[in-house]
């Protein structure tokens, strides 16, 4: 049985560039997008996790893994924080199927989130010198 994410009802549009590695009979999926909204997320960054925390905390061999963050987050996200919110609520509640790094901005601020294990996550504002903004 594979997990699945209530979704609201209140989807925005949005467009997303296709995985770049996409092998014939693969199900497309998106790299990054920008929604109606205009948040913008990229959510193909993979990483590493530290032995320790997998052991505390492994991976949910079904839970959210990198073909379906933008499709799960980015309709629904209204600002680059509440993209944050949505998908660290579903790492938290249904898991997370592998360790990933995902971006996401608006018109005022960027935040870095990490998904570090199966239940847990962490993420930071982008200091607004980096952004460019004052």
């Amino acid at each position: 049985m594979q997990n699945t994410v209530d979704l609201p009802a209140n989807a925005q549009s949005y467009t997303s560039t296709p995985d770049w590695q996409q092998k014939k009979g693969q199900d497309q999926f998106g790299e990054d997008g920008i929604n109606s909204s205009n948040v913008a997320m990229s959510a193909t960054e993979s990483g590493t996790t530290n032995k320790q925390a997998q052991k505390a905390d492994p991976f949910v061999k079904k839970g959210i893994s990198e073909p379906s963050i933008v499709d799960v987050v980015l309709p629904y996200a209204t600002s680059a924080k509440d993209g944050v919110k949505r998908l660290g609520h579903i790492v938290e509640t249904k898991g997370s199927a592998e360790n990933n790094d995902v971006i996401f901005s608006d018109k005022n601020s960027i935040w870095y989130m990490e998904i570090g294990s199966g239940h847990h996550w962490a993420a930071v504002r982008v200091p607004n010198k980096v952004c460019g903004n004052s």
